[in-house]
């Protein structure tokens, strides 16, 4: 596309990157008065898109241009299919243009899907082809709104082929939408207990979002990974408070439910206990379903425990 004007640069650039469009707002920060975009209007060198949103008449209408207009005029950003389109997860294509916006805004488009959060505060956007769009990890739990359990298991897994996402990333993004009620996450704890455990899963990226659980409850920061050795074993805890004797087990049903590794576990947990230790079991549900439960759980425990140490100081 050729600069449609070579009188105004900066504008030219601006139309360049934004798929033709300019907004009033942006027009009165280049230098032009309401008057001088009144007479484009009339002359049919700008034509207006949205409320406050023109296109140049040189750029045609396209499919981000449509998807940039609300971002430009209300402050909206791409989402859910369209934002995942934009970061290029397998299996979107440019189909109608979706955007999400604070509750309370409005957008009067037929050609256009809008989303109303209360959360519009937490889509972390970034800039994408121009473009304003949710940040990958709320992407994905938007994507789990309104896709089937295939397609949000294709686009999980294309994130994380690019590397746009880690396991901890999406475990924090589920665990504060979860504790909101939103849409849509449901399934997309159906899509991580199927596959926590896995080899590109490993239990101890769980075991950290466990500890920020109980650290955002007021518990003390817990030890990862603490080990404990007695006679003829090595063993680690998922996450310790080795001051108090209090061990806590993230298990996974995908490794822990054959006979070999129940009988296992059961050795392992009496072996602790006979050193002192009081262990605590928990499962994904337990975190994803129920992390008031859980950390009232381990808070319980760890003030018994704390109670008895000291009293058992001052005994002797």
């Amino acid at each position: 596309m050729v600069a449609p004007t070579r009188a105004d640069p900066r504008l030219a650039a601006l139309l360049q990157a934004q798929h033709g469009l300019v907004s009033r707002q942006q027009a009165f920060g280049l230098g032009h008065t309401n008057n001088q975009i009144q007479y484009r209007l009339r002359r049919g060198e700008w034509i207006r898109v949205e409320r406050s949103v023109y296109r140049h008449h040189l750029f045609k209408q396209s499919w981000e241009a449509r998807l940039l207009a609300p971002c430009l005029a209300v402050g909206a950003l791409a989402s859910h299919r369209s934002a995942a389109c934009l970061w290029r997860l397998d299996g979107f294509s440019r189909v109608r243009p979706e955007v999400v916006v604070p509750k309370g805004a409005s957008i009067d488009r037929t050609d256009v899907r809008v989303h109303n959060t209360t959360l519009f505060d937490e889509c972390e956007p970034r800039l994408i082809n121009g473009i304003p769009t949710t940040g990958i990890e709320r992407t994905l739990i938007d994507l789990a709104k309104v896709v089937s359990y295939k397609k949000l298991r294709q686009a999980v897994d294309s994130a994380r082929l690019q590397e746009l996402v880690t396991w901890p990333d999406v475990g924090r993004a589920f665990s504060t939408h979860a504790r909101r009620g939103r849409n849509g996450i449901a399934k997309m704890r159906l899509y991580l207990e199927d596959h926590l455990g896995e080899e590109s899963i490993p239990l101890s990226d769980w075991s950290r979002l466990v500890a920020d659980l109980l650290v955002d409850g007021g518990l003390p920061v817990p030890t990862l990974e603490h080990e404990v050795i007695g006679p003829g074993f090595r063993y680690k805890i998922d996450l310790a408070y080795p001051e108090v004797g209090l061990g806590l087990e993230l298990d996974s049903a995908s490794w822990h439910l054959n006979r070999k590794s129940f009988e296992k576990d059961r050795q392992r947990l009496n072996a602790l206990q006979n050193l002192g230790w009081s262990m605590r079991l928990f499962t994904w549900s337990d975190f994803s379903m129920q992390p008031a439960q859980l950390v009232q759980t381990v808070r319980q425990a760890h003030e018994q425990l704390t109670k008895a140490r000291n009293v058992g100081r001052h005994s002797e």
